[in-house]
């Protein structure tokens, strides 16, 4: 099992990122990826968690826990939050 230790006050804003950009259905969809291998390679650097999400490709995914609006993922989604973060 993945253990990272991020600072309480991290996490708590990342719990606050996900609910206000993420519905229920999408973070439960994100926990049955990662549940399912499909992440790889998490790591904490400073206050950013870098991790692999392999699905039908591999797209590296970044989340910023200071500042959840510059999370980012290689993926091609535009416009919005893509279903690799949560």
């Amino acid at each position: 099992m993945l253990r990272l230790q991020i600072p309480k006050n991290r996490m708590n804003y990342l719990i606050d990122g996900l609910q206000a950009h993420y519905d229920a259905a999408q973070v439960e969809s994100g926990w049955d990826v990662y549940h399912k291998g499909k992440v790889s390679g998490v790591e904490l650097y400073g206050t950013e968690i870098h991790a692999l999400v392999r699905e039908a490709r591999a797209y590296d995914v970044i989340i910023d826990l200071e500042d959840f609006k510059k999370s980012e993922c290689s993926c091609p989604e535009e416009g919005g939050w893509c279903a690799h973060i949560p």
